[in-house]
C-alpha cells in the first residue's frame, strides 16, 4: 500500500512539474510576442519546449539542433541570480562552457530587496545624462543641438542654440542633489560638461585611446578594414565620433552602471521633432515618452552578445519592473511638464521600431542602453526641444546648478524625474 501510494505521490508530482514547465513554456512565449519580438522574425534563434530554452547562432543551426546552449528549466533561478549579481561577460562565458549540460537545480537564492520605507535612504541610482557636447561644435558632430534664427511672426522672439548634452547634464545634477539629499546613493556614467563615460573629452579620447580602439572594432569586425585605415591616415573626426567612438563610449556607459549595481538606472534625454529637418524651423508638436529593452528586429540576433541578452530579458523579471518604473516618469512627466504623453501612431520612429507595452507612453525599444543596462531602467524622453515654447523656456539661463546656468524648465524637468522616483519607492513597499 505504502509502496503504491509513493509511487502515485511521484506520478502526481511529475504531473505537477509538467503542467508548470507547460505553463513556462506559454509564458516565455507570450513575452517574446509581446515584448522582445518586433517583426515576428526571432524564431530561428530560439526554441522553447518542456524541457528548457535553447539560444542558437543561426536558423540554419536551430534545423541541424547545434545550440549554443540551453537553459533548462532548473537552472532559472540560478541564471537570474547570476544575471542580477555577475558581470555579463563572466555569465556569458560560463554559458558558452556549459552548453546543454544540465547544472544547477532550483536552488534558493538570496536578492536585493527595496527598502521598506517611503525614503530613498539606501537605495543606489545610476543617472545616465545624454550625449556629451559642451560646445555647438561639437553638437553638430553629434547631431544633438537646436540652432535657429529668430521668426517674430511664428513666435520665436530670438535666435535660440540648444545642446543636448548641456540639458540632459543640468537635468542629472539637479535631479542627483534632490536624491542625495533624501539619502540616495547617485551614480553618474559622466561628472563634468564635455566629458564622456571614459572621464575625458572627445578630444583627448582621439589623442590617448583611437589606436587601441580601431585595432579592437576590426578585430571584432565593427569596422572594415577600409575604415580602419581611413580611420587613422584621415583622421577624420566626425566620421570616427559616429562611426566608432559613439557605440564605444554607449557601451561603457553600460558598464559603468552594471558595475555600480543600481537599485534602478535613470536615462535622461531630451525629444525633439523628427519631421522637422535639421531643427531650422520650430514645430508645434510636444509629447513625451520612455523606452524599456526588447522590441528586437530582425538580424539583431546574429551577434553573442544580442542573444544572450535576449535570453537575460526573457527570463528575467528586470523588462516587467523597467516598465513599472517608466509608467511613474510618464505620469510625473505629463503632470509637471504640461506635455501630453506619445501614442504609437505619433511618431515613425515608434511605430517603426517600438512594441507599445500596457502601460500609456511606455515603449519596448531595443537600443544599446535598454539593452545593455542590467535591473530596472527607465529611459526618459521628455518634451520637444524644437517646440515654439519649448525653445524660449529651455533657452533661458534663470539658475545655476554647480557653475552650470540653466533654465527653471530643466529644473521642473528634475523635480519631475524625482516625483517619479520617490512615487514609486513609496508605492513599492
Amino acid at each position: 500500500m505504502i509502496k503504491k501510494l509513493c509511487f502515485a505521490i511521484l506520478i502526481f508530482s511529475a504531473c505537477i512539474i509538467q503542467a508548470q514547465n507547460n505553463s513556462s513554456t506559454q509564458q516565455y512565449r507570450e513575452k517574446i510576442k509581446r515584448y522582445l519580438d518586433k517583426e515576428n522574425a526571432l524564431e530561428g534563434y530560439y526554441a522553447i519546449d518542456s524541457t528548457g530554452i535553447s539560444m542558437y547562432s543561426s536558423p540554419e543551426n536551430k534545423a541541424k539542433h547545434i545550440s549554443d546552449y540551453k537553459v533548462y528549466w532548473g537552472e532559472i533561478n540560478w541564471l537570474k541570480f547570476l544575471f542580477g549579481n555577475f558581470p555579463f561577460e563572466e555569465i556569458i562565458a560560463l554559458l558558452n562552457e556549459k552548453k546543454d549540460n544540465d547544472m544547477y537545480d532550483n536552488a534558493s537564492l538570496p536578492k536585493r530587496n527595496m527598502p521598506a520605507d517611503s525614503t530613498l535612504k539606501g537605495l543606489r541610482i545610476a543617472i545616465d545624462p545624454g550625449h556629451i557636447a559642451n560646445t555647438i561644435k561639437q553638437a553638430k558632430m553629434e547631431k544633438k543641438f537646436i540652432d535657429m534664427k529668430a521668426d517674430p511672426k511664428n513666435g520665436l522672439k530670438q535666435d535660440v542654440q540648444l545642446i543636448e548634452a548641456q540639458l540632459t547634464f543640468a537635468t542629472a545634477m539637479l535631479l542627483k542633489e534632490q536624491l542625495e539629499k533624501a539619502g540616495a546613493t547617485v551614480m553618474l556614467t559622466r561628472n563634468q560638461p564635455g566629458e564622456n563615460a571614459f572621464g575625458v573629452s572627445f578630444e583627448q579620447w582621439m589623442q590617448s585611446s583611437l589606436k587601441a580602439a580601431v585595432d579592437s572594432a576590426t578585430a571584432n569586425k565593427d569596422i572594415t578594414e577600409e575604415e580602419k585605415q581611413l580611420f587613422l591616415t584621415k583622421g577624420d573626426s566626425t566620421a570616427i565620433f559616429r562611426k566608432l567612438f559613439t557605440n564605444l563610449e554607449t557601451k561603457e556607459r553600460a558598464r559603468k552602471i552594471n558595475s555600480f549595481l543600481p537599485d534602478f538606472t535613470i536615462i535622461i534625454h531630451y525629444n525633439v521633432d523628427e519631421k522637422n529637418t535639421d531643427w531650422k524651423k520650430h514645430t508645434n508638436k510636444n509629447f513625451n515618452m520612455t523606452f524599456v529593452g526588447g522590441s528586437f528586429m530582425k538580424d539583431e540576433m546574429e551577434k553573442p552578445l544580442f542573444r544572450a541578452e535576449f535570453l537575460r530579458l526573457l527570463l528575467c523579471d528586470d523588462l516587467e519592473k523597467s516598465i513599472n518604473f517608466s509608467s511613474y516618469f510618464v505620469k510625473s512627466f505629463e503632470k509637471n511638464l504640461t506635455v501630453p504623453t506619445a501614442k504609437i501612431a505619433d511618431a515613425d520612429y515608434l511605430k517603426q521600431y517600438c512594441l507599445p507595452t500596457e502601460k500609456p507612453g511606455v515603449f519596448c525599444r531595443n537600443l544599446t542602453l535598454t539593452r545593455m543596462v542590467h535591473g530596472t531602467v527607465v529611459y526618459g524622453e521628455t518634451l520637444y526641444q524644437d517646440n515654439v515654447k519649448e525653445l524660449m523656456l529651455l533657452s533661458k539661463n534663470e539658475i545655476t546648478v554647480n557653475g552650470i546656468q540653466t533654465s527653471m524648465r530643466v529644473q521642473q524637468v528634475a523635480n519631475a524625474y524625482y516625483e517619479a522616483v520617490r512615487n514609486y519607492v513609496k508605492n513599492s513597499r
